[in-house]
């Protein structure tokens, strides 16, 4: 993750997803995962979810 803000509520942290630049973006608003290291890539993530926090992608 690049200089990405990361909220957390200390069990659950979230960034902004903003895709990679190669055009393969899903639309998601927010990655989730439970640990900063797991939001790097999606094998690792809990969930992509939109703005309201609906899992997206499933």
């Amino acid at each position: 993750m690049k200089e990405q803000t990361v909220f957390t509520n200390g069990k659950t942290f979230i960034s902004q997803d903003i895709g990679n630049g190669d055009g393969s973006h899903n639309g998601g608003t927010w990655k989730i995962a439970k640990s900063v290291e797991d939001l790097g890539a999606k094998a690792t993530r809990t969930a992509t979810t939109d703005a309201l926090l609906n899992k997206i992608g499933c």
